[in-house]
């Protein structure tokens, strides 16, 4: 009753990031309040249903992949810091803009088999705030996008399309301040 009192109170936080991992996929099966706010695009909605490595910059992959496989009981308390990305729909211009941020995770509890892994972060106000663009970037971004066809387009078919998009557009600064 108090581990599940526990789980319910971190789920529903809105200033700390609790990820629920399964380590044999890398599936993050739950997560707070506040991730939903971090990454609130439905498709990724708080990471739930996604692989946590896709959700990180390619960079720091290997980091998190290590962190991830040395989780054990007693490593509880371990961090590593990687960039964790934001995606949000932009209702007023229709874009999907993402962001790279910076975050420190904490190994917060690891199950006895060792299969599923809690992990931690803090978030600050902004970190949930919804990601906006400037007028200036919105006036440049329909300049160029609307100039005889050519600009910032790839065509995305199937779902691991639109994360490889995500990434080129995120790298080059698309939707970004």
């Amino acid at each position: 009753r108090k581990i599940k009192s526990l789980k319910e109170a971190m789920l529903n936080s809105q200033t700390m990031g609790t990820l629920l991992v399964r380590k044999a996929d890398l599936v993050v099966v739950e997560s707070s309040f506040a991730m939903e706010n971090f990454c609130p695009w439905e498709t990724a909605k708080g990471y739930v249903s996604q692989a946590i490595e896709a959700m990180v910059h390619t960079e720091d992959t290997d980091q998190l992949l290590g962190f991830i496989c040395s989780a054990r009981p007693h490593n509880i308390g371990a961090r590593t810091s990687v960039r964790l990305l934001r995606l949000g729909f932009h209702e007023g211009s229709g874009l999907l803009l993402g962001r790279y941020v910076q975050k420190e995770l904490t190994l917060s509890y690891v199950s006895p088999d060792c299969e599923s892994l809690l992990i931690t972060l803090n978030l600050t106000a902004q970190d949930v705030e919804p990601l906006t663009v400037s007028q200036g970037f919105l006036k440049k971004f329909n300049r160029v996008s609307n100039a005889n066809g050519s600009g910032p387009f790839r065509v995305v078919n199937d779902g691991d399309g639109i994360m490889k998009f995500v990434q080129w557009a995120v790298e080059r600064g698309v939707g970004t301040k």
